[in-house]
């Protein structure tokens, strides 16, 4: 419950952005002389992790969070070596299909399955088996975004990053987060909404009758590329 310092980002004329905000829940797991950092955030509806959504800046809060947490950690010296996951979850129970009756070891399984949590985990061992204590007797895990091939390797639809890789988009995700505070600075409010599919923000925004965007023109979105 500890509370951390607002979050600091250096904008290029030297001034500052400053964030503020809570993280819903943050797990440690003390393993082979590393703690291993799990966020976690909840959602009321469906959310899913995207490279593409943090390329465009569309998703950034939890790595931010992630980034905030470890930095200032380590700055207190109260963490020597840290992993991370960060981890969406819904929070409400979705109802289970009541056509069948299951036995309850299976409804259990279903119940997870349909409550899987989506993200970005670390590939380190240790740290996915702590997440998902069953992956010791199976090859797929209906908890985390994490499974494995007969041969032990992760399947090409397990999350996971290598401790390099994890560097690699936090510092990404410094950048683009200060390239948006440098625009907002510098005055840049053009409505500019994205469309992905039949995903677009403008179905839920608030201020869609004050923006005067033209929806029925297809150029006038941005289209993300996978």
């Amino acid at each position: 419950h500890e509370a951390l310092p607002p979050i600091v980002i250096r904008l290029q004329d030297g001034g500052s952005l400053i964030l503020n905000g809570k993280i819903d829940r943050v797990d440690l797991l003390d393993a082979n002389g590393t703690r291993y950092v799990k966020i976690i955030d909840y959602k009321s509806g469906n959310k899913t992790f995207h490279f593409q959504d943090i390329y465009y800046g569309l998703q950034l809060q939890l790595l931010v969070y992630l980034d905030a947490y470890l930095k200032y950690y380590k700055k207190n010296r109260r963490i020597l070596q840290a992993g991370r996951c960060l981890l969406f979850s819904a929070s409400q129970t979705p109802p289970l299909p009541l056509m069948r009756s299951f036995p309850p070891r299976q409804s259990k399984k279903i119940l997870y399955e349909k409550m899987r949590m989506s993200g970005l985990l670390l590939q380190e061992d240790v740290l996915i088996h702590g997440l998902d204590h069953s992956l010791a007797e199976s090859r797929s895990s209906a908890i985390v975004p994490v499974g494995y091939t007969k041969k032990g390797d992760p399947t090409a639809a397990s999350n996971l990053a290598t401790e390099e890789q994890y560097a690699a988009i936090l510092d990404f995700v410094a950048t683009r987060t200060q390239e948006i505070g440098d625009a907002m600075k510098a005055g840049i409010i053009t409505p500019a909404p994205y469309r992905d599919g039949q995903r677009t923000p403008c179905s839920y925004c608030s201020y869609r009758s004050l923006c005067r965007h033209s929806y029925g023109e297809a150029p006038r979105w941005r289209k993300l590329k996978k």
